[in-house]
């Protein structure tokens, strides 16, 4: 631009660069504002985690009425985050399709009394309590989870996508579940007792 206004118009170098520097600005403002903000407004699609509220009232060892969730299981799948990689390839292993039901989730406690599962590495006060409000109250029930109910779970878990995997919690829960002790399960039991 600027050695056309040098050349061709007949206008001083440095005028021709003053120019030539503000057309470029415009041209470069034009082009970021056309492709680079359409980009964000299409990119930017919240993800919502909807939590269940308990059932009242219900049974002893009565599941919890499930939504389908076939379209949730896709997204999730699609964009939780990079640190769960090992959901994804979970996934992916999967020879099922996503299913429109959820794990066995339960409105309270077996007998009235959930299993401790603070006694599975990776799970503190804060995701027990979240696990109870989704149903989950028991080592079975966790150590029962395929591929596509740790993606169901994973997604109702706020705050703390990827953590079945990444800390193995159905391998943990089948130990459990069987009345074992896992080495986390173990050094837990011997500081509750102050040893």
């Amino acid at each position: 631009m600027a050695l056309v206004l040098v050349y061709v118009a007949q206008i001083p170098v440095a005028g021709s660069l003053v120019a030539g520097l503000a057309v470029f600005a415009a041209l470069g403002l034009v082009f970021v504002w056309s492709f680079c903000g359409r980009a964000e407004q299409v990119a930017a699609v919240p993800v919502t985690h909807a939590r269940p509220e308990p059932e009242k009232d219900a049974k002893e060892d009565e599941p919890v009425e499930t939504r389908p969730v076939a379209n949730d299981l896709r997204k999730v799948a699609q964009g939780v985050s990079a640190a769960s990689t090992g959901l994804d390839a979970a996934l992916a292993k999967s020879k099922e399709r996503v299913p429109a039901a959820s794990p066995e989730r339960l409105a309270a406690p077996r007998r009235g009394r959930a299993d401790d599962l603070q006694l599975i590495k990776g799970v503190g006060p804060a995701i027990e309590e979240q696990l109870n409000e989704i149903g989950i109250w028991h080592f079975d029930q966790i150590a029962s989870w395929k591929a596509r109910d740790i993606a169901f779970v994973d997604s109702l878990m706020v705050g703390f996508h990827g953590r079945i995997t990444r800390d193995e919690w159905v391998k943990q829960a089948k130990i459990l579940a069987r009345g074992g002790q896992t080495e986390f399960s173990e050094r837990a039991a011997s500081a509750a007792r102050g040893e």
